[in-house]
């Protein structure tokens, strides 16, 4: 992984103003402890290889947005922010505050959401294929349709959680005790339902 410390370090402010100017393309910038950046349009930003530090992303739209390879997000606050159709692949959110922020239809293969804080955070037909979860709180997340096949799930409950037609194949530790099925494939391939399910 490329040191962050060799990234160009730039204000939120300097940033807001390139990108009004029309600039999209941020690669390899630093940004920490920013809170200028909250209910922001960042649409179709290129933020890969970004390490975006502590940084206060709240309610800011993100979609189409590009922070793939190695975008780092440690411990920043991206509460309601959109993130809908977003390239997300490898993109680190530990310790990141994700409540109700909305990845439905993102493509989050390998992310990591280490000790991630996503309550309420809706997933739908996300691709989380490979993804980690670490001690995550998913506590009221949504996650129909979406791809977890091969996803590390560890010490992460996902009780109350929708599971409704997720496919959860070769998913490693994965504690569903709780969970809402219906037609989720499980981590060793059948099919299961039950009683506590919304139908879709």
């Amino acid at each position: 992984m490329e040191n962050p410390d060799s990234r160009e370090e730039i204000t939120a402010k300097e940033l807001l103003g390139r990108y009004q100017k029309g600039e999209r393309d941020f690669r390899r910038i630093k940004l920490k402890n920013s809170e200028h950046l909250s209910s922001v349009n960042l649409e179709e930003i290129d933020f890969r290889h970004a390490c975006l530090y502590i940084a206060n992303f709240r309610a800011a739209d993100s979609g189409n947005a590009n922070f793939i390879e190695e975008c780092i997000l440690y411990s920043s606050d991206f509460t309601g922010a959109d993130f809908r159709g977003a390239n997300l692949q490898g993109t680190e959110f530990s310790d990141a505050i994700l409540n109700a922020a909305n990845f439905s239809g993102a493509d989050l293969q390998g992310a990591k959401f280490d000790c991630a804080d996503a309550e309420a955070a809706n997933f739908t037909g996300a691709n989380l294929e490979g993804a980690t979860f670490y001690e995550s709180n998913l506590e009221g997340a949504l996650m129909v349709n979406a791809n977890l096949k091969n996803a590390e799930l560890l010490q992460t409950p996902f009780e109350g959680v929708d599971l409704s037609n997720v496919d959860l194949t070769g998913a490693l530790n994965a504690s569903l005790e709780g969970a809402i099925l219906h037609n989720t494939i499980m981590p060793d391939g059948s099919i299961a339902s039950n009683n506590s399910t919304n139908k879709r």
